[in-house]
């Protein structure tokens, strides 16, 4: 067999391969700080990697000056990316289970008015970056588990725990207008200042008192009790652990009061969001504008916007001439 000389593939010049060069003997803080720079055609580290890698930075001796000085509120709107990537910065700056009620910070060993200028600009992020959310949430009511059972991490190897993401979305649904509620063993509407910041949101969300237990049923019973029943959409974030909650229980049951809901408004969808993958559906598979949803994902909001528009987009794709 002939011999072949291969040329060696090309090293990316990035900030990844810059920090993980052994031969370079600067520091890390050196290292970031040179990514940060602007280069000759004026491009500098790009907005994700300073989210992602603002906890290591800090710690590595920079600012947060250096970090997020010079981003605009345009460059987080242009960057299409949602708050939750904001959070999860957030989260990772000032320590895990900050945002329960009553947690205890696990802070980072980073100096504390980096760290306050720091989730200063991360909060601010989180609002500006609500604008990159559809607005499909007209008419939308937002009810979010805060049992005892919501206490549990969404899996084995994140610390963010079922109740904070559901906390999490609810307050960015109601920053964009939906209305929004928790339930546990009673239900109770949430009324803080839409202007408030998420984690402001979050916390008055979860600090209200109505129990451990899971009565989601008391969601669509209080909405047509109170007459309340012209939401179009009806958003729950749970574990799906419901008492009351089975479709094979006898007495007040989700899916009975839903139905109840259902003839009040034809028109309503409900969207149940599982966290946590270990309870009962408590609608039957397959029920008209009803949709089970296991699991989560930052483009949540995105699938609720597209099966509310479905009709749409088929006449959009209907529409579309094919490429000849």
């Amino acid at each position: 067999m002939d011999d072949y000389e291969v040329e060696p593939l090309k090293q990316e010049d990035t900030w990844e391969s810059a920090l993980s060069d052994d031969s370079d003997d600067r520091s890390k803080a050196e290292k970031y700080r040179d990514e940060l720079e602007e280069d000759e055609d004026g491009y500098s580290m790009g907005l994700f990697p300073r989210i992602r890698q603002g906890r290591d930075m800090l710690e590595s001796g920079l600012t947060a000056e250096e970090i997020y000085g010079d981003v605009t509120d345009e460059w987080i709107r242009n960057s299409r990316l949602y708050p939750f990537r904001f959070y999860q910065a957030y989260k990772a700056i000032n320590g895990s289970g900050v945002i329960e009620v009553g947690g205890t910070p696990d802070v980072p060993d980073i100096p504390e008015g980096e760290r306050q200028a720091a989730l200063n600009f991360l909060e601010h992020a989180m609002e500006v970056s609500t604008e990159n959310l559809p607005d499909v949430l007209e008419d939308t009511f937002v009810a979010v588990d805060t049992s005892g059972s919501m206490r549990s991490p969404v899996s084995g190897d994140s610390d963010l725990e079922c109740v904070e993401v559901g906390a999490l979305f609810g307050s960015l649904l109601y920053r964009r207008g939906a209305d929004l509620a928790a339930f546990a063993t009673d239900t109770q509407m949430y009324h803080g200042d839409r202007r408030d910041t998420i984690t402001t949101t979050m916390k008055g969300v979860q600090s209200l008192d109505i129990g451990g237990g899971t009565n989601g049923y008391l969601v669509p019973q209080g909405l047509r009790e109170n007459d309340m029943t012209s939401y179009n959409q009806v958003v729950i974030f749970t574990d799906m652990q419901m008492w009351g909650g089975s479709m094979f229980n006898s007495g007040d049951t989700f899916r009975d009061e839903w139905d109840q809901y259902k003839q009040a408004n034809p028109e309503a969808s409900l969207y149940l969001i599982d966290l946590n993958s270990y309870g009962d559906l408590v609608t039957p598979d397959g029920a008209q504008d009803v949709y089970n949803i296991s699991g989560w994902s930052e483009s949540l909001i995105d699938f609720i916007d597209n099966m509310e528009n479905v009709d749409g987009m088929v006449r959009e794709i209907e529409s579309t001439e094919p490429a000849r």
